[in-house]
């Protein structure tokens, strides 16, 4: 899974577990993450990759607003910044993905989709760089990506 991803699954959860819990006298839901991305791409209503996680944040806010007249409030908060309840989120989510290993091949994201590609794109390029005499110049450089690509190889085919 991967990281954005896993912050959209994240907030998604938040808002189920808000549903769970309120009650007559809640009168604001306030959801925070650290992820600008993940923030972002819930704002936006076209469709695009991940829609399926998006789709049930949607849900579970409508659900939410059908019960309940409340505020719903997404905030992005910085990380990484010593902030007690997002540092605490952020061991349970490590916790969380030691007990429970999600297998790439049950489960394939477009932004793992668009990941594999852009690392075969690179490692490509690399290779023909190295074959080439195009360039030679620059070699002196160490003109290589300082990206590099995920080694673990997908069972899969994508």
């Amino acid at each position: 899974m991967e990281v954005f991803d896993a912050e959209l699954f994240a907030i998604e959860k938040a808002f189920k577990l808000a549903l769970d819990q309120m009650s007559f006298y809640t009168k604001d839901i306030w959801v925070f993450s650290d992820s600008q991305a993940a923030i972002q791409r819930i704002q936006k209503s076209d469709v695009n990759a991940d829609q399926s996680h998006v789709l049930a944040i949607e849900n579970w806010t409508a659900k939410i607003k059908a019960k309940y007249q409340v505020n719903i409030h997404l905030s992005w908060v910085p990380g990484h910044m010593n902030i007690k309840g997002n540092e605490l989120a952020d061991q349970a989510a490590k916790k969380e993905t030691e007990l429970q290993k999600i297998s790439t091949e049950k489960y394939v994201s477009f932004s793992f989709i668009k990941r594999k590609i852009k690392e075969s794109a690179l490692l490509e390029w690399q290779e023909e760089y190295i074959k080439t005499n195009k360039g030679n110049f620059y070699s002196q450089f160490q003109c290589f990506s300082r990206w590099n690509a995920y080694k673990k190889t997908v069972k899969k085919k994508i």
